[in-house]
């Protein structure tokens, strides 16, 4: 059941995220600065992972990791990110554990997935991240998750 409900989080997660941005929150109003890193979980680059950037203040900065655990963010489709302190990370790294059978209710089956990361990072209310996005200078930032 927790696969299941981390599953509909995800998807609520980034429909909510999708939502925001469809209602102009825009990065046009506020400067955008670049902004990279890698995220990597008990010393291991995590990949595929989706990591969010929520400044107190102006759209939120997304990016998506590559093997080797490195993303680049983007504000609504603009390279970069809002600067800022106290801006929270929210980190979500799934990945499939098998596909169901099609039944009545799902015809066209599920996929369970689990998390490859601990959950918490997912969620803005229990993430422990926290980074400064600098206005100017270097901004790359080293995610180093545990348990």
């Amino acid at each position: 059941m927790m696969r299941a409900n981390f599953a509909c989080f995800y998807f609520v997660h980034l429909l909510a995220i999708s939502f925001a941005c469809a209602l102009g929150c825009g990065g046009d109003s506020f400067p955008l600065v670049p902004g990279t890193g890698k995220v990597t979980y008990r010393g291991n680059p995590v990949a595929d992972a989706h990591v969010t950037f929520y400044p107190q203040s102006g759209p939120s900065a997304f990016g998506m990791t590559n093997a080797e655990g490195e993303f680049s963010l983007s504000t609504n489709g603009k390279s970069g990110a809002v600067a800022g302190d106290s801006v929270k990370v929210a980190v979500v790294a799934v990945e499939e554990v098998r596909k169901l059978e099609p039944s009545d209710q799902h015809p066209e089956g599920l996929i369970e997935t689990k998390s490859k990361i601990p959950e918490k990072y997912g969620m803005i209310s229990s993430t422990p991240l926290t980074v400064t996005v600098a206005s100017s200078g270097e901004n790359h930032f080293l995610l180093e998750l545990t348990d």
